[in-house]
């Protein structure tokens, strides 16, 4: 084993924080060895990616086409909306106090005089009922 030490800077999960350590030259070259294999894997992968056509008919791979965030955002954003105008008022308020106010299964439960179970159940049936809408 060789004496030659080398200092990587490592992400300690404990302190939350960018550390820097020392290792020695074995330890350093299998740290390095796994960060380049990974880079090489994606970059071969986007190669050989299938294109998309994005909604101007230009081609694009699926990493530019999904880092086209404000396009899409908007896109799911319209779609999500005429999907939830669909619904019937009931519908909508659940998923309002669920995802917008951030209550909880239980809060709501308690205020509607039901059991956490029962609006678990219509939550579930809601985002089926959207998710068919979407696709």
């Amino acid at each position: 084993m060789s004496t030659e030490s080398y200092t990587l800077n490592i992400y300690n999960p404990a302190t939350k924080q960018v550390e820097m350590v020392t290792v020695p030259k074995e330890v350093y070259d299998e740290y390095r060895r796994g960060g380049w294999t990974i880079e090489n894997n994606d970059r071969r992968f986007r190669r050989h990616e299938t294109p998309f056509t994005d909604l101007r008919g230009n081609h694009e791979n699926f990493d530019e086409f999904a880092s086209n965030n404000d396009l899409l955002n908007q896109l799911l954003a319209q779609e999500l909306q005429q999907a939830i105008a669909q619904l019937d008022e009931s519908e909508r308020n659940l998923l309002l106090a669920l995802f917008l106010h951030g209550q909880s299964e239980r809060q709501i439960a308690a205020s509607k005089g039901v059991s956490q179970v029962a609006i678990h159940k219509q939550k579930r049936k809601i985002i089926k009922k959207l998710q068919k809408v979407m696709i």
